[in-house]
């Protein structure tokens, strides 16, 4: 790609094409010493900042506005720079809001910028606003030039975000024009497995993903992630053994013991204990494992859905006293009032699931309920709860 193909437009996705192509399809960003200019090197930790920022741990954030502290010496942020910067910091600091209108500013000015688009995206994400990003962005934003080299993934992005709308023929229409553009494009997928998952055309989620596999499966950042989809898409076809395989294939996938990708195993192994005891047995043991690696967790998530996470690996293994300790370290820096007041409510009310009083869980979740789209992640992970809710209903309505 070359730079004096791009207008002004591009904003900070001009100043290096490969870097920005990296961070979009979510592939490691080569080492800062690797780079050349001082612009570069900017660009550079702006988008490591991101991927730091979207591990959400406080100590993750301080390492991001270190990264940004140690190339951008000046406290007035530089032209590209102008709204970014700000933005970037004030979510190291959970000023999500703020943060998310500055990244709006700079789109209003740099409309086809994917870079931003994308950043927007992940902060909307953690704050449970993806569904906010269609009528955030500018009508320019919206319609990104047909000549843009990262129209793939702006039309991926959007795809996601129309999902979370609960706009799903828009979602595949996007998606499927993102990978008309680029069949290669990991998080176009990604939307497509989850616009179809919304509409609960599992068998189609199955067939898509198997036809795609060889392109998704070796994936560092989402390959997991896309394997649950594919795992989910077996267990609600009601195809037993293939989803214990899947389920396992996407296990494996997990770096190391203590790697913190453990959302998509306990989504998996939540539902096979609550709905499918025979298929829950033979995985049950590895609930021991991952609620070792959400111990973590504990005073250190800066985000209520991987906290409901823990709670449920805490609860898997009848470990209730951790629940409690969870919420003792629950405090309301980095939330609004609701949002928290949300989370505190869910972790409530799944210790109660915890401590079997199905009533009092009962009377949480579904107070709660309205609210848990500013939990952050997507519907499709936010299921659980519903899945909880209906546990705690069936008890209920048996021994009535």
């Amino acid at each position: 790609m070359n730079l004096i193909s791009f207008s002004a437009d591009y904003g900070l996705s001009a100043v290096c094409p490969q870097l920005t192509e990296c961070f979009l399809a979510m592939q490691p960003l080569p080492a800062q010493h690797q780079l050349g200019s001082y612009e570069v090197r900017q660009y550079h930790a702006a988008l490591s900042a991101v991927e730091l920022l979207t591990l959400n741990e406080y100590k993750s954030n301080l390492a991001a506005l270190r990264e940004l502290d140690s190339v951008f010496s000046s406290a007035q942020a530089p032209g590209l720079y102008r709204w970014v910067l700000p933005a970037l910091k004030h979510w190291c600091k959970l000023d999500l809001a703020q943060a998310c209108r500055l990244f709006t500013e700079h789109l209003s000015e740099y409309p086809a910028d994917t870079a931003v688009l994308f950043m927007l995206h992940q902060c909307q994400f953690f704050a449970g606003r993806t569904h906010e990003l269609p009528k955030s962005i500018t009508p320019a934003c919206n319609q990104p030039p047909t000549t843009s080299p990262f129209l793939s993934h702006h039309l991926a992005i959007q795809a996601f975000a129309w999902v979370e709308a609960r706009r799903y023929i828009d979602a595949r229409e996007l998606a499927e024009n993102a990978l008309a553009i680029d069949p290669r494009n990991v998080y176009a997928i990604h939307a497509m497995a989850h616009a179809l998952h919304e509409q609960g055309a599992f068998s189609q989620v199955r067939d898509f993903l198997q036809d795609c596999k060889a392109i998704w499966q070796d994936h560092a950042a989402m390959g997991m992630h896309v394997g649950w989809h594919l795992a989910m898409a077996y267990y609600e076809c009601q195809q037993e053994q293939q989803a214990y395989v899947a389920f396992q294939d996407f296990y494996a996938m997990k770096p190391s013991f203590f790697a913190k990708q453990d959302l998509d195993a306990v989504g998996f192994l939540w539902r096979a204990r609550l709905q499918h005891p025979k298929l829950h047995t033979c995985l049950a043991p590895l609930w021991d494992d991952l609620a070792i690696s959400w111990l973590g967790s504990i005073g250190a998530s800066t985000s209520y859905l991987h906290r409901i996470h823990a709670a449920l690996a805490f609860t898997a293994t009848e470990q209730p006293k951790l629940i409690e300790k969870l919420l003792s370290e629950c405090d309301e820096m980095g939330f609004d009032t609701l949002t928290h007041r949300t989370g505190i409510l869910v972790l409530k009310g799944l210790l109660e699931f915890a401590l079997d009083n199905p009533v009092a869980c009962q009377r949480a979740l579904r107070s709660s309920r309205p609210y848990w789209d500013l939990l952050g992640g997507s519907h499709a992970q936010r299921e659980l709860l519903d899945i909880t809710l209906n546990a705690c209903d069936t008890h209920l309505a048996a021994t009535a």
